[in-house]
C-alpha cells in the first residue's frame, strides 16, 4: 500500500447554499493541489483500490464526506490513468472531463481527526499480481489434465514437480 498526503482543506459542499463561482474554485484548487502533489510522481500500474481519506478537525456524515471529496477523486483519477481523460471544445476552449476512471478500480472514502490540521491521505493499494498468475497456472495444468497430457509431461513442459502439477489439477 502506497500512501501521499496531500495539504487541502476539503468542506461539505452538499449543504452549502452558495453561488456556483465559489464551489467551481474551490474545485480547480483541490484538483490543482492534488496534481501539485502527485504531478511529479508516476502513478504505479495495477491500482485495484483508491483509499481518500479526509482528516480535518471536524467529522462529516457519509454523504457530505462523499461530497467534500469529489474533486479530490476527479483529480486522483486523471492521474492514475490519464489516458482515460476526455478532452472537448467548449466555446473556442480545449476543456477536460477529469471525471473518468478505469472501472475496475474500488474507490472508499475514510476520515479522522488530527487537531486543527487539513489535509487528504491518497491510499493505493496494488493488485496482487502472484495470486492472479498462480490462478492462470492452475488453469492451464487443469485444461492440459482435462485433455488426457501425462501428469509428467505437463510437468516438465512448465517446469513443475510431478506432486505440483497432481496438487494443481484438483
Amino acid at each position: 500500500m502506497t500512501t501521499y498526503k496531500i495539504p487541502l482543506k476539503t468542506v461539505s459542499e452538499n449543504n452549502l447554499r452558495e453561488h456556483w463561482a465559489p464551489r467551481a474554485k474551490r474545485a480547480r484548487e483541490a484538483r490543482g493541489a492534488v496534481f501539485l502533489a502527485l504531478g511529479n510522481i508516476v502513478p504505479p500500474q495495477g491500482v485495484r483500490l483508491c483509499r481518500l481519506c479526509r482528516v480535518a478537525p471536524r467529522a462529516l456524515d457519509t454523504d457530505n464526506l462523499t461530497g467534500a471529496l469529489k474533486a479530490t477523486r476527479d483529480a486522483v483519477a486523471a492521474w492514475l490513468r490519464p489516458d482515460l481523460v476526455v478532452k472537448y471544445v467548449h466555446k473556442g476552449k480545449i476543456k477536460r472531463n477529469t471525471g473518468h476512471c478505469d472501472k475496475s478500480l474500488r474507490w472508499e472514502y475514510d476520515q479522522r481527526s488530527d487537531g486543527q490540521n487539513y489535509r487528504v491521505d491518497v491510499e493505493l493499494v496494488l493488485r496482487d499480481y502472484r495470486a492472479s498468475i498462480l490462478s492462470d497456472r492452475r488453469r492451464t495444468v487443469q485444461g492440459l489434465c482435462a485433455s488426457g497430457m501425462d501428469p509428467q509431461v505437463i510437468a516438465n513442459i512448465m517446469g513443475l514437480s510431478k506432486s505440483k502439477v497432481l496438487t494443481l489439477s484438483e
